[in-house]
């Protein structure tokens, strides 16, 4: 698992304690760090899926008047 540097936006190991691009330091607390590669939440899915359903309820009335 990998981090980003939050100055130079190197990804670098997740317990690193120093970036080796640049001269910044990271707290003890890594967690506070995003992760790379972190899996899609729910809410884009849903709205997706929300947005397809309002889409063929729109073409469903449409179709049906014609």
């Amino acid at each position: 698992m990998t981090k980003r540097c939050p100055s130079c936006k190197t990804e670098v190991p997740r317990d690193a304690r120093v970036c080796p691009n640049c001269p910044e330091s990271f707290a003890d607390e890594s967690d506070d760090m995003p992760t790379v590669g972190t899996t899609w939440s729910i809410v884009p899915i849903v709205f997706f899926i929300a947005v397809f359903a309002l889409v063929a309820a729109i073409w469903f009335i449409v179709a049906r008047k014609v």
